[in-house]
């Protein structure tokens, strides 16, 4: 009896605590095989270290690090790839290795690498896995690893890398075999094996498995923080039990034929309300800890953000809250950052087919039990209970009119005697009761555009400001019941048509318009436009003001289509605040102000919070609101405090003081590295990490990742290369290097996610090895080859130098002697003598004949001597005139000839000089005067021979041989030194000309009388 009534009050006490926990509207997001996944029959998710997504699918194992899917599947041809595409679980063990059990085999898979160890069934061995089919591994607090098979349960031993048989037992009979489906653990470390027919305890001391309770097959089980058990069954849905072990049924209203449970897990909404999650065949359940409330969530075509999927199989909760769904449609995701706004399908509720039908909501006026609301365009009014279900739709006011105009509908007010009051296009109507009074504006009413008006304020006295859009603004006195005063724009005070007023806390009112801002001047009963300024100082125009509000401080916001307006009220000035100060966006269509002082300033692609300082905060589709916000629907404060936003066919509902950013730090992690395409592995030391590329890679592919995964698509990745290098932006963290020198290389990287929370850098080093040209080893030897190379060429330089200067010397020298020999000094004081004796023997003629010859010889050899070659027919006069003066000296004692053969132009030849004048020499002393003749005779000609010219000097005279016995020593001598001289000439030629062109040769004449000497040279010319 105790226990009921303790049960009772618990109920009771449960029933108080739950009250006021609603249920959240939650929004799923997917990911399908349009995003990558090798199919969307998807079994279960894993979270490892680095808060990356592991998915177990029936096509393989894939990964999911917020840029795409990568796969790993089973290939018969490789030892090393899971052995199994059709995974059932993922877990990893405290070696970050994950544990895949699949429908045939187990796989301990190395995440780093990508390659597994895989364990079959192998009957012959009782510490193999027991079963193939169904293995499902678990790892528990103290991070051993079990498996749940259809042949047992089975505990892994690292250490002897074999599995441990656990026996069954049932009522105190142990069991041959027994079907497992899966392994527990609850908080207070009790380890539970879920079997095929019911719950089992696992005693690790006694390694038995011994039945609880139930027959159904039990396929979850989850432990809350009271203690309660609950256990999710394959027929019999969710059931639980307290400390006394007696199993209760919770009812799931979904109307399936069997409730299957498949995977249960506690979640926490942003409202730090906690929730039991269950995953069940037809969608998913969320029951209130607190009591036996549940809802469902199943999929609603009519509402995109709705679970798309039929059975959900498994839910995992990640570190950053998300909550992953395994179905059979691929992934489904509750994310806390997409549960701040909640889009309300108002449309729904009409039963309209498209949301565009509905129009867009323009006016909200909030009742004790109900919304009122107007819709663009001509769409009558809706109401709707605090749930937003429908109550009524009044198409036209008043109701009975004929008029097409009394449709479009722009505001409603109700005042303190409860008279509704509409702005409409045909007036501005009276609703008392049950009767309408109708109202026209002052104007000529057969314009349709002088019928409408817009909205109205109270006055503190009463009366109403009335908007009127392009009409400008009404005075109307609600007690007199008429228009008394008009204000019309004019272009100056009231630029353009109204869109906005607002009567701030002083009663002063302001107008918006669709060129400025205006304020009404009581004591000039006038409107003052209020001048713009931008940051700089400058003037700016504004366009299309079409919100205003107050602050605290009694500083006026308005929003316009340029930016945010900021309004002194004491000085009347105003601040643009626009995307040059940080504003996210400058199309602006409302603004509110919380009790905090912050702005919502709804845009066209989301709401602005800006702090009024200097932050902003940019909520838009990747935090769950609509793509974009079309035209200017309302923006209005709910008596909860919601915040209410409109737009085509729904309603966006949020608490401003609720909203979650994601604030998380997220981190950035190396994934994948590939050089020339094959991949690399990442060696980790410590905190180090580093890889090692051959020499020559070409390119080299790094990818990284954010594990964070709020709108993943708005993440930022950013590299560098050295600790001073700017920060560069790639896209899905993907890097690609061209190939770079042989050395070392640091690579930083870092990250974002959405709300532009950075991550902390990450550093990779990577080693280019060198080309074995590159090697310290061989650079080594290059230099002391070259350097060798070096001194070699130097040396034979230096030598060449000094045979070069050698060979110049003994050239110079050789052309020295030939001078001395040309201008012997015998031979000069014999001509002189022969001169003084002429001029003794009183003959004058002779003595100026040899004089004018002597000098002319004198002349020709000075001037050859300071040339290497010399013209032929100057070098041909001098020996002629040498060998005149000779023949003069020796009184005619022989005769001479010179000849030039006919093909040779002497003008055009060049010659070297005084190098044929020794062998004249020899001639006529060492031949012709030793021992006189009377036929005596020198001859001299020159002749071409093919490309030679050749030079003969001929005597008849004693002969060489002959000579050498009759002349004196020094005359030998003298002889010698002079075919020396020629010899040394002919060769410093022959170096001069490659070839070795030139030659000497001398020989006896005929019958070995007198001497033949030629010389022959190459064949020069000059211009």
């Amino acid at each position: 009896m105790k226990r009921w009534i303790a049960t009772y009050l618990l109920l009771i006490l449960s029933c108080f605590a739950a009250i006021g926990q609603s249920f959240p509207n939650l929004k799923f997001n997917q990911i399908t095989v349009r995003d990558g996944l090798s199919t969307n029959a998807v079994r279960c998710t894993y979270e490892d270290k680095n808060g990356i997504i592991w998915i177990a699918t029936g096509k393989g194992l894939n990964r999911y690090d917020g840029t795409g899917i990568k796969e790993f599947k089973h290939n018969a041809r490789d030892s090393t790839t899971i052995c199994n595409d059709a995974l059932i679980n993922i877990v990893a063990d405290k070696e970050n290795q994950l544990w895949l059990g699949t429908f045939k085999g187990l796989a301990r898979f190395n995440p780093t690498t990508g390659k597994a160890i895989n364990f079959i069934h192998q009957p012959a061995n009782r510490n193999s896995l027991a079963a193939d089919e169904n293995c499902v591994p678990f790892v528990d607090s103290k991070g051993n690893l079990w498996l749940a098979t259809n042949a047992g349960v089975q505990l892994f031993d690292y250490k002897s890398n074999r599995f441990i048989n656990y026996v069954t037992v049932v009522k105190g009979v142990k069991q041959a075999v027994s079907s497992f489906k899966q392994i527990a653990e609850d908080r207070e470390k009790r380890l539970w094996a879920l079997g095929a027919n019911g719950l089992y305890l696992i005693d690790q001391k006694n390694k038995t498995v011994n039945y609880h309770s139930e027959q159904d097959p039990i396929l979850a089980l989850h432990q809350t923080a009271n203690g309660t058990v609950y256990i999710g069954e394959a027929t019999n849905g969710l059931r639980y039990f307290l400390n006394d072990n007696v199993v209760k049924p919770v009812k799931i209203p979904i109307k399936e034929p069997a409730a299957r449970v498949n995977s249960i897990i506690e979640w926490t909404d942003n409202l730090n309300q906690n929730w039991l999650c269950i995953a069940i065949n037809g969608g998913l359940v969320l029951k209130n800890l607190k009591s036996f409330e549940v809802k469902e969530y199943v999929s609603d075509e009519l509402n995109p953000s709705s679970l798309n999927a039929f059975s959900v199989f498994h839910l995992a909760k990640d570190r950053q809250n998300r909550l992953w769904l395994s179905t059979d449609n691929g992934i489904s995701i509750i994310d806390p950052n997409y549960q701040n706004f909640e889009n309300i399908p108002v449309y729904q509720q009409v039963k309209l087919s498209n949301p565009r039908l509905l129009g867009i909501p323009n006016n909200m006026l909030e009742v004790a039990d109900r919304f009122y609301i107007t819709c663009h365009y001509a769409k009558g009014i809706y109401s709707f209970d605090k749930n937003w279900k429908l109550i009524s739709h009044i198409p036209k006011i008043p109701e009975n009119s004929k008029s097409f105009l009394s449709k479009s509908i722009s505001s409603i007010y109700q005042d303190e005697q409860k008279n509704f009051w509409f702005s409409t296009d045909s007036g501005l109507v009276k609703k008392t009761g049950n009767s309408y009074k109708i109202f026209f504006p002052p104007l000529n009413l057969r314009i349709k555009d002088n019928l409408f008006v817009s909205k109205l304020y109270k006055r503190k006295d009463g009366k109403f400001w009335i908007r009127a859009r392009k009409n400008g603004v009404y005075v109307f006195d609600p007690n007199a019941e008429k228009f008394i005063k008009h204000y019309l724009p004019d272009g100056k005070n009231i630029d353009g048509s109204v869109f906005s007023c607002l009567i701030d806390k002083q009663d002063d009112f302001w107008i918006g318009a669709t060129k400025g801002i205006s304020i009404y001047n009581p004591s000039e009963d006038a409107f003052n436009k209020i001048e713009i300024k931008d940051a700089a100082g400058k003037s700016r125009e504004v366009s299309w003001v079409t919100d205003i509000t107050q602050d605290k401080e009694n500083v006026i916001w308005a929003a316009s289509d340029v930016g945010l307006l900021k309004i002194n009220k004491a000085t009347k000035t105003g601040l643009l605040i626009d995307d040059q100060m940080g504003l996210p966006e400058n199309y602006l269509k409302r603004v509110l102000v919380d009790t905090l002082g912050n702005l919502w300033i709804p845009s066209q692609q989301g709401i602005i919070k800006y702090d009024r300082k200097k932050s902003f905060t940019y909520f838009n589709y990747n935090n769950g609101l609509p793509f974009q916000y079309e035209g200017h629907g309302f923006f209005e404060i709910d008596k909860s405090g919601n915040y209410l936003l409109s737009y085509s066919g729904y309603v966006t509902r949020f608490n401003p003081y609720n909203i979650k950013s994601n604030t998380t730090v997220p981190r950035v992690i190396f994934m994948d590295v590939s050089a020339d395409g094959q991949e690399k592995q990442i060696e980790t030391y410590g905190k180090y990490k580093e890889i090692t590329l051959n020499a020559g890679t070409k390119i080299v592919n790094i990818h990284f990742a954010i594990n964070s995964y709020t709108a993943p698509q708005e993440n930022k990745y950013f590299y560098k290369i050295g600790k001073d290098a700017k920060w560069q932006q790639v896209k899905n963290g993907d890097i690609a290097l061209g190939s770079m020198p042989h050395g070392k290389y640091v690579l930083y990287i870092k990250g974002c996610n959405n709300d532009e929370v950075f991550s902390a850098e990450e550093s990779l080093q990577f080693t280019v090895l060198p080309f074995w040209y590159e090697k310290k080893w061989f650079i080594i030897l290059s230099f002391v080859t070259v350097a060798i190379i070096i001194f070699l060429l130097v040396r034979r330089r230096i030598a060449f130098i000094r045979s070069q200067f050698v060979f110049k010397q003994r050239l110079s020298e050789s052309e020295l002697k030939a001078i001395r020999s040309q201008m012997n000094p015998h031979f000069i004081f014999n001509v002189l003598n022969s001169i003084e004796a002429y001029v003794m023997d009183n003959e004058k003629r002779k003595a100026s004949r040899l004089i004018q010859k002597f000098a002319a010889l004198s002349r020709l050899i000075l001037e050859n001597s300071t040339k290497s070659l010399v013209s032929g027919d100057k070098e041909w006069k001098a020996l002629m005139l040498y060998t005149e003066l000779e023949a003069m000296r020796y009184d005619g004692a022989f005769t001479y000839t010179f000849m030039v053969a006919d093909d040779i132009q002497l003008n055009t030849l060049q010659l070297p000089p005084m190098l044929i004048q020794p062998l004249i020499e020899n001639a006529i002393l060492h031949g012709l005067i030793i021992d006189p003749k009377a036929d005596a005779h020198l001859g001299v000609t020159i002749k071409k021979r093919e490309d030679k010219i050749c030079i003969t000097v001929e005597d008849n005279g004693v002969g060489i041989g002959n000579s050498a016995n009759k002349t004196a020593t020094g005359g030998v001598k003298e002889m010698s030194m002079g075919l020396t001289s020629i010899r040394e000439r002919v060769e410093m030629i022959n170096k001069k000309q490659s070839g070795g062109r030139a030659s000497f040769t001398i020989s006896p004449g005929v019958n070995k009388r007198g001497t033949v000497a030629t010389i022959c040279l190459p064949f020069l010319t000059g211009a």
